[in-house]
């Protein structure tokens, strides 16, 4: 269903940005 696609749109992106955060924060340091 379209409800449920858009939670699994807001899952990835939310896996995406835990997945980004580690290498953001290396490059920030």
């Amino acid at each position: 269903s379209l409800k449920y696609q858009k939670l699994v749109a807001v899952a990835v992106k939310r896996a995406r940005h835990l997945a980004i955060l580690p290498y953001v924060a290396d490059l920030l340091k």
